[in-house]
């Protein structure tokens, strides 16, 4: 890619990287200067690049310019309690691993509550995944310990009831997204479901574990699908998983009303019974499982070999 446009502070020709924060992918540009001059700013063009001489960093809607260097090995950064801190020059973020939102940007150290994060180093181009924050008590290298979701409600019906203190952790921003493929993605837990109603059988359990499991784009059991999926991408999805799209403060049916559900769904939404990959260990497990009603948001148990209920397949 070649880029041209009046610029200053800069050689007349300049490699550069632009860098895509969200998906970590970096650009090589060849930048022609036509009127070098003392400032680090492009008057044409809506992007800034880093300064030779102040190596300052500003940064555009969601993309970075930067000068092309050599590869420099990094330290890692380090934690003590809840603060990442990094030693390296240049100009560093942290993002929130799983949903790419920026927490922190420059500085030498950011204070952040538990979970998992990238670091970056826009000098280097370096990213460093899976920065650990482990919640206060735990040691050494532990995991954080998954958060527990709000359950949506948020009308209180008595003081200290659950729509009186409103607990738990939520999405940040937009949960669920439309990949336009007869898929969406829940950001919060990182899942992809199916969106289409319609592919979406009425079967025994067993049934409705190798429906899943061969499930694909090219299976033939849902057209509208064209996410590119092969046969073992897919999965029947634990009650857990299930349980994480409901509301509580919907009924008939609970699930979450931002969920982007495609086809009839949206007309006449399923308020019925889900199978999860979950078997339940207290009455015949071989025959039992848990399932999903939906139009309440209960966890029930269901007889395998007798019950035909919804089979949604997740991966």
């Amino acid at each position: 890619m070649v880029l041209y446009g009046n610029c200053r502070s800069v050689p007349s020709i300049n490699r550069i990287l632009l860098l895509d924060n969200r998906t970590g992918m970096a650009w090589p540009i060849t930048l022609y200067c036509e009127t070098p001059n003392h400032d680090s700013e492009f008057e044409n063009l809506d992007l800034k690049i880093m300064s030779i001489s102040t190596k300052n960093v500003v940064e555009v809607a969601s993309a970075i310019a930067l000068l092309i260097l050599p590869a420099i090995a990094s330290a890692t950064p380090t934690v003590a309690g809840n603060v990442i801190s990094w030693t390296e020059e240049g100009w560093h973020q942290v993002q929130i691993q799983s949903t790419y939102e920026s927490v922190c940007n420059g500085g030498s150290q950011c204070t952040l509550p538990a979970g998992v994060y990238t670091v970056i180093n826009h000098q280097t181009g370096q990213r460093f995944m899976n920065i650990v924050v482990p919640n206060p008590g735990s040691t050494g290298d532990d995991s954080p310990r998954a958060p527990v979701a709000s359950t949506g409600q948020n009308i209180s019906y008595a003081a200290g009831d659950d729509g009186d203190y409103q607990l738990g952790q939520s999405a940040i921003g937009q949960r669920f997204r439309d990949n336009g493929d007869g898929t969406f993605e829940d950001t919060f837990t990182g899942l992809t479901w199916l969106a289409v109603r319609d592919c979406i059988p009425r079967v025994l359990w067993a049934e409705g574990i190798d429906y899943a499991n061969n499930f694909s784009a090219s299976s033939g059991d849902c057209p509208e699908l064209s996410d590119e999926s092969v046969a073992g991408d897919w999965r029947l999805p634990n009650i857990n998983e299930l349980l994480s799209l409901m509301d509580y403060g919907e009924a008939f049916p609970a699930w979450d009303p931002e969920i982007p559900f495609s086809g009839n769904w949206i007309a006449d939404p399923i308020s019925g019974v889900f199978w999860s990959s979950t078997s339940f260990p207290g009455f015949q497990p071989e025959d039992t499982a848990y399932t999903l009603n939906s139009g309440v948001g209960l966890a029930q148990s269901t007889r395998k070999s007798l019950r035909i209920e919804y089979a949604w397949p997740v991966r």
